[in-house]
């Protein structure tokens, strides 16, 4: 069984293209989108989420979230999602970035279930291999 849609937000076009190959050659997902503003990231989620929710038989969703974006970072993404109205129940997010400092992990940590998993760029398919059949697998 595929994701329904895997979306990659981060400000680096490399790193998207990069990541957006890796996904597309392990057909993980019936769709993969890159954005690479996170304001145009947001507006995707607040248009293609908002009051809705995902269909079971539509699967799942997953959201790789950079933290260092300019504008708005990846926590700030995920404090305004829990201001609108999601059915988070079949949408993941990911974080996906460089930072290695112990804030942004502890401040990862802390979000509790708003956040399935935090990773070190690059996106290695070892790491998608992991975490898709772990959605996909959840009761």
């Amino acid at each position: 069984m595929k994701l329904r849609k895997i979306l990659l937000i981060d400000d680096d076009d490399v790193t998207c293209y990069l990541n957006k190959l890796l996904l597309d050659r392990m057909s993980v997902a019936r769709e993969v989108v890159s954005l690479t503003d996170a304001w145009q990231a947001f507006k995707f989620i607040l248009d293609n989420y908002h009051k809705q929710s995902i269909p079971e038989e539509d699967g799942y969703d997953l959201i790789f979230l950079d933290i260092n974006m300019p504008g708005m970072d990846g926590f700030a993404i995920l404090e305004d999602m829990e201001s609108l109205e999601i059915d988070r129940s079949r949408i993941f997010v990911v974080m996906l970035t460089s930072s290695i400092s112990p804030a942004d992990r502890a401040k990862a940590v802390s979000l509790g279930d708003k956040l399935q998993g935090y990773l070190i760029k690059p996106l290695r398919r070892e790491d998608v291999e992991k975490i898709v059949p772990a959605l996909i697998d959840k009761p």
